[in-house]
């Protein structure tokens, strides 16, 4: 028996007004595909094919080898392994080593509070995930089936031991003991076969890290309490046994990542020959793993900047236990070096805000603080350059404790312009690069070739752009992207202007597809079809794909141009060029080129953060409010304009969501074109009203753009294959 306590639509879920289900034509998104009725379900053939292609024989048989398995494991209904196993390595390393420094006094006050708010609520069965609190009051539903599989999976990752550690820590000694064997013996009692989502790789893999973490804490209780403690190692051992021979492979990414951490861990703290060899087999397929998921500019592979955070916390985590090797630098630096990488990157991704950019399936709520993270990696390199605000929250501090706290504060605050130069070692500098010469007053722009992205940012200004002109994900593993390419996000003073749409949730149906979608992003969408051919909750089909990207500066001026493939599928093809200059503290023009034979509809969106709000000057311009500095959107070339906010049908527009469960209304404009091929139009957003912009076509897909106010002129010249920036 369960009860759910939902949210409004401006803090949870939406109001019942807004749940009806919004019906969404497949020939929206797709064309020209073959749709077949089997025993009910629908197969669209051409996309099952578009996407399997990309996959590999190895993941197929993988994947088919696990669904039969599965499927045999139900039939029999196999019983979970319970392993007669009560030797763990006495001298085990403890992440956690602050946790004895957890007190309500410090920069982590807030999120101590939090944590022991959660466990009284904890203690009443009640759990939040998601957005969503469901209360269990008689007995906890470990495979209910009233809320989403992505809330199931949360149920089973028991991530409450780490708020049950730190209430421990603050003197609730006895009560977070009780809760934590109270949920520990329900959780065995409720998976007792080796079915549901308990028994995912995922889950096991979450679950018996944090497992681990509460043997290591406890062992003083363990010891008293041996009936409750042989139960728990047998159950222990039994899910590392059952993931060990169940290793995501035919998903691979940060899924396997994931399941490599949970083997190391069980083969660390375990003490017997077959943990031993879990060690070793996830230590070889965790370096194979990372030299091909961390590519050479730091990024991981899967592009999605939430993911890049959550792999680069599992494996600070993983540096930190392999440390207690005294051989750890000789036989771990590939480690260290991805690890190196990877913080950089997230320097060089940061926005003013701290928070990261909401690019493809990143949620704030689902990805660890990057601030946090960069304070831990401080720390772990000791290298004070990774400091980019004074941060210090409370996983800095179970990882490094009060000491790690006092040398943190004592170095100074850097801009990411410095972190960069500071922090390069020899064998890392040659991936740094750079438009223009690097001078902390000034703007200046990072590209990331590998993946795709350029940051052009000021950070005395507290300017910022992210672009996005990289791959939409890797070949085989698609389940992150969006149809969003040379999307944008936009900081102006500190203050998010254009803004991604973000994620909302990964349950297939209108707003998965909405928020996945090419409407969902600053960039343009042609005859109302995605870029990407992405649907269901993972899957992509045709895939838009970087023709080319450059990045140049000139003059006052940092200059974009990328095109991409995305629209060569349709029936008129077309390739789509966006041009973005940007001359700091005045103004960002961004002019797109649809090129090709025919006539074709294009609508471009501007996406605004939420409490921006748009006021029409004249047929062209907007003023935008909600910020205490005044903007313009000056449009050109375009044939008519449309404003939007919070729209349920005919289809889905206007809505932002930062977390998992949670939407908003925002305000998007959109600017449309139909005429023949090739053309141009775009807009500038702009800090001054009295802008002018004028537009001439010179043919050959060529054309000049003259911005221009009362003190300045500046001309912009697009020709085939460069850009031009003449004052």
């Amino acid at each position: 028996m369960r009860h759910h306590e939902a949210q409004s639509h401006h803090s949870g879920r939406l109001p019942k007004c807004y749940e009806k289900a919004l019906h969404i034509p497949d020939d929206v998104h797709t064309m020209n595909m073959q749709v077949v009725n089997v025993n009910g379900s629908t197969i669209n053939f051409d996309l099952l094919f578009n996407t399997l292609r990309h996959l590999s024989w190895k993941q197929i048989l993988y994947r088919f080898y696990y669904i039969v398995r599965k499927k045999w494991w139900t039939l029999i209904v196999k019983e979970a392994p319970v392993v007669e196993h009560r030797q763990f390595q006495a001298d085990s390393p403890f992440l956690f080593t602050g946790l004895r420094d957890v007190t309500t006094s410090g920069p982590w006050e807030e999120e101590v509070v939090g944590a022991c708010k959660r466990c009284e609520a904890l203690a009443k069965w009640q759990f939040r995930f998601l957005n969503l609190t469901v209360s269990y009051p008689e007995r906890i539903d470990w495979h209910d089936s009233g809320v989403s599989q992505l809330w199931r999976y949360q149920l089973h990752y028991f991530d409450c031991v780490q708020d049950l550690l730190v209430w421990w820590a603050t003197g609730t000694e006895t009560l977070a003991w009780e809760v934590f064997t109270s949920l520990v013996d329900s959780w065995i009692d409720g998976n007792r076969r080796l079915v549901g989502d308990g028994w995912h790789p995922f889950t096991i893999s979450v679950r018996l890290v944090n497992w681990v973490h509460g043997l290591s804490t406890w062992k003083e209780n363990f010891n008293a309490h041996s009936k409750f403690t042989g139960r728990y190692m047998g159950s222990l051992v039994g899910q590392a046994r059952v993931l060990s021979s169940y290793l995501e492979k035919d998903v691979r990414g940060n899924h396997l990542l994931k399941n490599l951490r949970a083997l190391l861990w069980a083969g660390t703290f375990f003490d017997s020959p077959l943990a031993k060899r879990w060690k070793h087999r996830a230590l070889v397929l965790l370096q194979k793993e990372l030299a091909e998921q961390i590519l050479p500019d730091g990024g991981h592979f899967e592009r999605t900047p939430g993911y890049h955070a959550i792999v680069l916390k599992d494996l600070l985590e993983i540096g930190l236990l392999l440390r207690h090797d005294p051989d750890a630098e000789i036989k771990y630096g590939w480690l260290d070096e991805a690890l190196w990488r990877m913080l950089q990157y997230l320097c060089k991704i940061m926005p003013p805000d701290g928070r990261l950019p909401l690019l493809k399936d990143t949620a704030w709520d689902a990805a660890p603080s990057p601030c946090d993270l960069l304070a831990a990696g401080a720390l772990y390199f000791q290298e004070p350059s990774f400091k980019l605000s004074g941060h210090f929250g409370l996983y800095p501090l179970l990882l490094f404790g009060r000491s790690g706290w006092d040398t943190f504060r004592q170095w100074p605050l850097t801009t990411v312009c410095t972190s960069l130069i500071r922090s390069l070692p020899p064998k890392v500098h040659g991936r740094f690069s750079c438009c223009g010469s690097v001078n902390v007053a000034e703007m200046f722009a990072v590209s990331l070739p590998e993946t795709g992205y350029f940051v052009l940012r000021d950070d005395t200004a507290g300017d910022y752009l992210i672009f996005d002109a990289g791959k939409v994900c890797p070949e085989y593993l698609p389940a992150h992207a969006h149809a969003d390419m040379l999307t944008y996000e936009l900081t102006i003073n500190h203050c998010r202007i254009v803004v991604d749409s973000g994620v909302f949730q990964y349950q297939a149906g209108k707003w998965r597809d909405y928020f996945r979608a090419t409407r969902a992003h600053n960039t343009v969408e042609v005859e109302n079809c995605n870029q990407s051919e992405v649907w269901g909750s993972f899957r992509v089909a045709r895939r838009a794909r970087p023709v080319r990207a450059s990045c140049k500066r000139q003059g006052s001026c940092l200059i974009l141009d990328v095109r991409h493939d995305g629209y060569r599928r349709l029936k008129v093809p077309v390739v789509h060029r966006r041009i973005l200059v940007w001359e700091s503290g005045r103004f960002w023009v961004i002019i797109d080129q649809l090129s090709g034979t025919g006539t074709v509809a294009a609508a471009n969106y501007i996406h605004l953060a939420p409490a921006i709000q748009t006021t029409p000057i004249e047929r062209h311009c907007w003023q935008l409010q909600g910020m205490p500095f005044p903007l313009w959107i000056h449009a050109f070339q375009s044939h008519e304009s449309e404003v939007v906010q919070g729209r349920l049908e005919p289809s889905p527009q206007g809505w932002y969501s930062e977390q998992f469960g949670i939407m908003e209304p925002n305000t998007v404009l959109i600017l449309k074109k139909c005429e023949p091929l090739p053309f141009f139009y775009g807009y500038i957003i702009s800090m001054t009203e009295s802008l002018r912009v004028k537009f001439t076509s010179t043919g050959n897909g060529s054309c000049d753009v003259q911005v221009s106010d009362d003190l300045h002129c500046i001309r912009i010249h697009v020709y085939p294959d460069e850009v031009k920036v003449a004052s």
